[in-house]
C-alpha cells in the first residue's frame, strides 16, 4: 500500500531522464515554477547522502506553515527518515502520468482572515 501511495505521489510529477539538477545551493526563488520545486525536492531527496543535505534542500522550500508543523531541521529529518516516508530517500525512479497534474490527497484547512 505505501509503495503504491508513494507511487501515485510521484506519478504525475516528472521524468527521471530530465533531473540532472544541481540542487545544492537550490533556494526558493520567485522565478522558479512549482514544476521547477518538485524537481529540485525530489532529485534532492533521490541524492541524499550521510550529511542528510537532500532532506536539508527539501526543508529549505517547506513553508513556513510547514516549517511550524515539521521543523526544527532536525525533526524533518526525522520524520523523513520513518517509515512512511523513507522510500523518497535515494529512490532509483518514478512511474509518471505525462503532461497530468493528479490529485493524492485532499485536506481541509483554515485560511486566516486578513485585515485590509
Amino acid at each position: 500500500m505505501k509503495q503504491k501511495l508513494f507511487s501515485l505521489f510521484l506519478g504525475f510529477l516528472i521524468p527521471f531522464q530530465i533531473w540532472g539538477l544541481s540542487v545544492k545551493d537550490a533556494h526558493p526563488n520567485p522565478s522558479l515554477n512549482p514544476s521547477d520545486v518538485v524537481k529540485m525536492q525530489l532529485t534532492a531527496m533521490q541524492q541524499n547522502d550521510a550529511s542528510n543535505l537532500g532532506i536539508e534542500v527539501t526543508f529549505r522550500f517547506a513553508s513556513p506553515s510547514n516549517r511550524r508543523y515539521t521543523g526544527p531541521l532536525e525533526l524533518f529529518i526525522r520524520l523523513v527518515k520513518n517509515p512512511s516516508y523513507k522510500h523518497l530517500l535515494n529512490h532509483l525512479d518514478v512511474e509518471q502520468y505525462k503532461d497530468c497534474w493528479m490529485t493524492d490527497a485532499v485536506t481541509p484547512f483554515q485560511v486566516p482572515e486578513v485585515s485590509a
